[in-house]
């Protein structure tokens, strides 16, 4: 590995910095000196994109850049996820109740794919969740929704949300 890091195995948890757009004049992050290096070297050699017009041509000048730094964040909104076993839930409950939303959390309510992959990872690690609309969810969710509004109309911060296990 090139590079000014002090990186060892035990303590191996870079930031996740790709920046497609990088300029000349910006410092290369670990992820960036890696990804151009490996990754985009891999795509380019062996997974070429090919050509929407003629597909029997490859597109040899594709900017592999954004797909990487599209992964980088979904990695970072991955591992938020990991860290705050609640937030899952939460995101849930912004899904059925759009308007009691954390106004942190709405651009993740319309994202199906993401919220797909934390769902699945969820039930691998944990069983999954009951949502709804299962009975079983809507019973916990109904009750939450009339707390949410009570705080809200109080200025409090309602409690979260905890949906039961699958």
């Amino acid at each position: 590995m090139s590079g000014p890091y002090s990186y060892t195995p035990d303590n191996w948890n870079p930031e996740l910095v790709y920046r497609s757009k990088r300029t000349r004049e910006q410092t290369p992050s670990v992820l960036e000196e890696y990804a151009e290096a490996n990754i985009l070297s891999l795509f380019r050699s062996y997974m070429p994109m090919m050509n929407p017009n003629n597909p029997r041509l490859t597109m040899p000048n594709f900017d592999y850049g954004p797909i990487v730094e599209d992964a980088a964040n979904l990695v970072k909104t991955i591992d938020m996820f990991d860290n705050n076993k609640a937030l899952l839930d939460q995101v849930i409950f912004g899904v059925a109740n759009p308007e009691l939303c954390h106004p942190a959390l709405t651009d993740f309510i319309d994202n199906r794919q993401l919220i797909a992959v934390l769902l699945v990872r969820h039930f691998k690690k944990f069983g999954g969740l009951v949502l709804p609309p299962l009975q079983a969810a809507r019973n916990i969710q109904d009750a939450h929704v009339q707390v949410v509004r009570a705080k809200k109309a109080t200025g409090e911060e309602p409690p979260f949300m905890a949906y039961p296990n699958w």
